[in-house]
């Protein structure tokens, strides 16, 4: 596994959110469809060309999994990135390469920094047929979770604070009070008390980027100005704030800390300002 988690961090406000499934999260990217595809019978057409795919979101790269056609192109491709923060592109270790089975290797490439661009080259890209980008590990999935109240207006066993770390989530498309009330939170609304969410986890982790799921059937607004707070497992150290700027609601907020969060964290907490109308 690799040795920087993610958290893809839930909320757990009034009406909010729920988490990616996986546990290992996977990223967008755009490319080619069939680099993309997950199908390792749609392969290059035995083109030379280096392939640059862009990363949504940019975030710092942990490693990369590579598909090919026949097991003689195994170690005969480069990856190369793009940090945000700087100008052209950077070589990935060439030596940092881990054998999975005859046709799959898994290429390691940690970045401090967030990546904006990943770049493929090298006579292996003939055979390519798909790539796997990590986005770290779902540290929060199952997590013991808390929120400053429960809405109880739909019943006992919705909107908890645990619904938040499920690994359910809904699309707009599959919007429903139904799905929302089973697979998000929901604070209940204190005048002038501001609501709030917290997952604590069982041991401390290391965290490189945030994903909230804001709720799919409504209220997509609730979230707005909220501020995430990640806890140090050390006094010595200073947590972790950032405030969302406001700006139109979102279905699924990222982010991502620069610089990386350098210490443990054991909680994360997420609540809205009190100058902000629930």
């Amino acid at each position: 596994m690799v040795p920087v988690a993610q958290a893809v961090t839930p909320t757990g406000l009034e009406r909010l959110v729920s988490m990616v499934r996986q546990r290992l999260v996977r990223l967008d990217y755009s490319g080619p469809d069939w680099l993309k595809d997950n199908d390792y019978t749609t392969c290059n057409t035995h083109s030379l060309h280096p392939i640059t795919i862009t990363l949504d979101p940019p975030i710092p790269l942990s490693w990369v999994r590579v598909f090919y056609k026949d097991t003689d192109n195994l170690y005969r491709i480069w990856l190369s990135y793009q940090p945000s923060t700087g100008f052209g592109f950077r070589s990935c270790p060439k030596d940092a390469i881990g054998w999975v089975n005859n046709i799959t290797v898994d290429m390691v490439c940690h970045t401090e920094e967030p990546v904006d661009a990943v770049t493929l080259s090298g006579e292996g890209l003939a055979e390519l047929c798909s790539l796997y980008i990590s986005g770290g590990r779902n540290v929060a999935l199952k997590q013991r979770a808390e929120q400053s109240s429960h809405f109880m207006g739909s019943g006992m066993n919705l909107f908890l604070a645990q619904s938040a770390v499920d690994g359910l989530f809904f699309t707009q498309a599959q919007r429903g009070f139904a799905n929302d009330s089973s697979t998000c939170s929901h604070t209940a609304k204190q005048p002038g008390i501001a609501g709030w969410w917290s997952v604590e986890f069982s041991m401390p982790v290391m965290i490189t980027w945030f994903r909230l799921h804001n709720r799919a059937q409504c209220c997509l607004e609730r979230l707005q100005g909220f501020t995430i707070t990640a806890a140090p497992w050390s006094i010595t150290d200073t947590p972790y704030s950032y405030t969302d700027p406001g700006g139109p609601p979102q279905n699924i907020y990222t982010v991502v800390p620069s610089p990386r969060i350098s210490f443990p964290v054991t909680q994360v907490r997420l609540e809205r300002a009190m100058s902000l109308k629930l």
